[in-house]
């Protein structure tokens, strides 16, 4: 079986072939479909067992479909399934459905550019010497559009899903105990110095597990930069030792990783082989946004990103920090009661340093009908612990109208730290007639750059 043309459509029955050459596949609008299990099987090296190539420099390959195919490379072929155009304009509307790879030397599925609209559907691509899929640019030519949607990557040497290009999916897959889960590089595969990068892509309703080095790596260069990355609605989960110890890592200069959007995924570390949960890598730019964040020890280096500290149980209050209170230092409560005329002072993340404050929010509860609230925002020097800034206002019952369930919002009108400062939040009722106690919930920082 060597080479098919325009227009055939090729029925496999049930078993195995195995070959000492690539099946190739040249031109547009053809199928090889399977009805029963398939196996296409290396016996011999070469580059790839199933193959895209192009008829001549003018040809465009559009409408393959390849379905229910397994592809052993057998520990021979560089490839399971190679689209590589090579002399053609570009590859487009594309269709693998059900296709298993596995044991190629180096990826079980490769597609290179020039190559846009391609999905990839229910598709496993396991135990490979290098990536389950990798998606890459040619020099200048771009790689745009990939869906891989409800896949599974396992076990590979090398990382699940490895990528650059513009506008791709990942949705709905299994990704799991490969180095990296998904590795998203622009220069990977790129010559010649050419400038590429990664624009547009979506990761979105996978499940991450125990890959060996971590769950998603984004690294950006001035040769090659990141913009427009969402990452939502994941799983994962990650205790392996020897790993990064962070499930989602940035590498990359300041403002080089641009519009990320990180919200609604779900994280299970362990705490001690893993211990992070982002590591912006200070590359992400102001249009960055990683939404709110439980814990300020588990997202660390977020550059320029907009970000909501928000923080129930683990936010501690320095010792050194509290006055005129009589709170157990070694207890984290959601709720903090304060029994008048007694004034709460919270400590606040490191990780606002750098940035711009806007706000102090908290929730509070009072059985006081009479009072007024001041608050304090206070910014020390790390080394000389001298006040350097202090931010203050009160606020009467007839402007904030605190009942239960309601929240004070101090409003700082963008308060900068340095890196060289530390800061805290003073909250205090005066002027209370009636009230017998104040409730304090542990408060949230809205900040960006």
């Amino acid at each position: 079986m060597n080479a098919l043309i325009e227009g055939d459509e090729l029925i496999l029955s049930g078993g195995q072939v195995s070959i000492n050459q690539p099946i190739i596949v040249k031109t547009k609008n053809v199928q090889l479909t399977a009805h029963e299990k398939f196996t296409i099987k290396a016996v011999s090296a070469m580059d790839a067992c199933l193959k895209l190539e192009a008829v001549n420099s003018s040809s465009i390959q559009y409408g393959v479909e390849f379905d229910n195919i397994t592809i052993d490379g057998n520990n021979l072929a560089n490839h399971c399934l190679l689209f590589e155009d090579g002399i053609g304009l570009y590859t487009t509307e594309i269709k693998v459905r059900r296709v298993k790879c596995s044991k190629a030397l180096l990826d079980g599925i490769k597609i290179v550019a020039p190559s846009w609209v391609m999905r990839l559907n229910n598709c496993n691509s396991e135990y490979n010497g290098r990536d389950g899929i990798r998606i890459t640019t040619k020099g200048n030519l771009q790689v745009n559009a990939v869906h891989v949607i409800d896949s599974v990557t396992r076990g590979n040497t090398g990382n699940g899903i490895s990528l650059n290009g513009i506008s791709h999916v990942l949705k709905g897959n299994t990704i799991e105990r490969n180095y990296y889960g998904v590795s998203i590089d622009p220069t990977i595969d790129s010559n010649n110095g050419v400038l590429n990068a990664v624009y547009n892509l979506v990761i979105k309703d996978n499940y991450f597990e125990l890959n060996r080095k971590g769950e998603i790596y984004a690294k950006s260069t001035r040769s090659g930069q990141i913009s427009g990355l969402s990452i939502n609605n994941n799983y994962f989960w990650s205790n392996v030792v020897g790993g990064s110890g962070t499930l989602i890592k940035c590498e990359g200069s300041l403002n080089f990783i641009k519009s990320l959007n990180l919200e609604d995924n779900t994280y299970l570390i362990d705490g001690v082989n893993v211990t992070k949960i982002f590591d912006g890598g200070n590359a992400l730019g102001a249009d960055s946004n990683i939404g709110v964040i439980v814990d300020p020890n588990k997202f660390v280096n977020i550059g320029l990103a907009r970000a909501t500290w928000h923080d129930y149980k683990v936010l501690p209050v320095p010792p050194k920090l509290v006055q005129n209170s009589n709170y157990d230092l070694t207890q984290k409560s959601e709720n903090i009661m304060w029994l008048i005329p007694k004034k709460i002072v919270f400590g606040l993340p490191n990780e606002i340093s750098s940035k711009l404050v806007r706000s102090l929010n908290v929730y509070t509860e009072t059985d006081s009908t009479n009072y007024t609230i001041r608050w304090k925002f206070i910014v020390k020097s790390l080394t000389t612990g001298a006040i350097v800034k202090q931010v203050s206002g009160d606020i009467p019952k007839t402007q904030s109208s605190l009942i239960t369930g309601n929240v004070l919002n101090t409003s700082l009108a963008y308060e900068r730290l340095s890196n060289t400062e530390f800061a805290y939040c003073e909250f205090e009722l005066l002027n209370n007639t009636d009230g017998t106690f104040l409730y304090f919930h542990v408060p949230y920082v809205e900040m960006s750059h």
